[in-house]
Order: structure tokens, then C-alpha cells, then sequence
């Protein structure tokens, strides 16, 4: 479970801000004992609708019935589809030629973790990738850079 969400006035509903184009990603904690403990993303700030802190608690009640009616949730997210999802939001505010960095430094760098399912990815992972651009030569920034990427 992540610790750098910011709680909102609904139970269980989070949020994130990226830091450059300031759109808000809402997620939600799920906890039904014995049955599922997991965070899902249900929405951003400059989706279709706008996703606020009122659809994002909605929607993290259908998924909470979803789980409870036996249908599960599609837990199979790798970081390309996440990370392709990423880009098609971001792109809405974000120049075209920052869109080509990001897109050319995950394929540069993060091909061996690109087919990895999310829920695989350890912290000691990313530690050691980042370790080892450090020990390649990169500069601490460029690898500070490419770690808030894969964040």
C-alpha cells in the first residue's frame, strides 16, 4: 500500500497530484476481510468526467459490490498498460515533446519491468534499478528523474 496518498472526505478514497500538470489521481483502498486488500485507480481530474472525490467514492462502491457478488477485479496490470494509460491522460496537458521523453525513456529503460504485473514490482526492485543507473554512470538527478517516472 502506497503512503504518499492525501485522504479526501470519503472513506477509503485517496488521491495523488502530479506534480507538472497537477491532474489529481483517485484511488481507491479496498478492504473486505479475508476477501481483497488492494488499491484501485477510479479516475483522474481530466478524464471524460471530470473525476472528483464524489465519482471517485462512487465508483470505489461498485467495485466494493463487484467483489462482493464474486466478480473479480481485473488485478492483471502490468506497468506498459499502466504506464500507457499514464501517457494517454498526461497527454491532454502536457507538451508532445515531454510525451516523447517519457515514452522513449521507459522503453529505454524500463523494458525488463514493462511486462512485470504491478502487484510483482517490490521496492527493493526499483531500488536497485535505481542503484545500478547510478553505478552505469548516470547522473543522481537522471536517475531521481527516471524513479519519478516509474512512480
Amino acid at each position: 500500500m502506497r503512503k504518499d496518498l492525501i485522504k479526501t472526505k470519503f472513506p477509503g478514497v485517496y488521491y495523488t497530484i502530479d506534480p507538472k500538470t497537477k491532474v489529481k489521481t483517485y484511488i481507491a483502498r479496498i478492504n473486505i476481510r479475508g476477501v481483497v486488500n488492494t488499491e484501485q485507480i477510479v479516475g483522474y481530474s481530466n478524464d471524460e468526467i471530470r473525476t472528483n472525490p464524489t465519482f471517485a467514492y462512487q465508483k470505489r462502491n461498485e467495485l466494493i459490490l463487484q467483489i462482493k457478488s464474486g466478480k473479480p477485479l481485473n488485478k492483471k496490470l502490468s506497468l506498459r498498460t499502466v504506464f500507457d494509460e499514464y501517457i494517454e491522460h498526461v497527454s491532454k496537458v502536457q507538451r508532445e515533446s515531454t510525451i516523447k521523453t517519457k515514452v522513449y525513456y521507459f522503453n529505454k529503460h524500463f523494458k525488463k519491468l514493462e511486462n512485470k504485473l504491478l502487484t510483482d514490482i517490490k521496492t527493493e526492485e526499483i531500488q536497485k534499478f535505481v542503484n545500478g543507473l547510478i553505478k552505469k554512470g548516470y547522473k543522481p538527478q537522471t536517475a531521481k528523474h527516471l524513479k519519478n517516472l516509474l512512480k
